[in-house]
């Protein structure tokens, strides 16, 4: 069992007697699962007892006692499982009819390594649920970043058919305006020559008014007493 294990210690008791533990050197807790065990009365039992954040979990199932401690942050789910599978395999090797010889040693030999061998498997599916827990996380974190990355992309194609728009709209704006400026080009041009056109209809009038309707004769008398006295002098 690794030293990470959160299933720390096992053991199987009866008649207030632990006839089988793992692992054996396993002092401190073989103490407590002593105190643990002490005043069980009944037949059939699923309890845990927490001792300074060590949780003993115990089973008891035909008088027997089938006990494990862990962390007690690990639960009691995964415990109450590793000892169902000891339950069986306990029922399947040895009758109750036998009680009166397990403690003698020869059970303890013959069941520590089921014991041992459970532990380690239920480490290993911890290990594996673990790893796959991981990868189904990490595997998550990839999703969402890759969603992110197309998302980003979306929105650099949104900014670009906005930009592409927007250079459109200028392009024509500025068109629009060459137009406008050569009509207001052409507008003032005609203007001028309105304006022209009626300063000059206006000096005509005038000018035909003060020499004489229709011919001019005031202006063409005047002009020729001006040339007849240039001509005297």
């Amino acid at each position: 069992m690794g030293k990470s294990s959160p299933i720390k210690y096992a053991f199987v008791a009866y008649d207030r007697t632990i006839v089988c533990d793992y692992p054996g050197n396993d002092s401190s807790n073989r103490k407590k699962a002593r105190e643990v065990i002490q005043p069980l009365r009944s037949q059939n039992l699923r309890e845990t007892y927490v001792y300074d954040d060590i949780a003993f979990h115990v089973m008891v199932k035909k008088g027997i006692v089938y006990g494990c401690s862990s962390n007690e942050s690990y639960g009691n789910r995964k415990p109450f499982e590793f000892l169902n599978e000891i339950n069986k395999r306990f029922e399947s090797m040895f009758q109750i009819e036998t009680a009166s010889d397990w403690s003698n040693g020869a059970l303890n030999s013959a069941f520590r390594k089921v014991i041992k061998n459970q532990l380690e498997h239920t480490f290993n599916s911890d290990s594996v649920n673990n790893a796959k827990q991981k990868l189904s996380t990490l595997r998550g974190r990839i999703d969402d970043s890759l969603s992110a990355t197309l998302q980003r992309g979306e929105d650099i194609d949104t900014m670009q058919s906005k930009a592409d728009g927007l250079e459109h709209n200028a392009q024509m704006f500025q068109g629009s305006s060459k137009k406008l400026k050569n009509a207001m080009c052409i507008r003032n041009l005609l203007l001028i020559a309105l304006l022209l056109f009626i300063v000059s209809l206006v000096t005509f009038v005038v000018v035909w008014l003060l020499c004489g309707i229709p011919t001019f004769s005031r202006c063409a008398d005047l002009f020729k007493k001006i040339t007849d006295n240039n001509d005297e002098n």
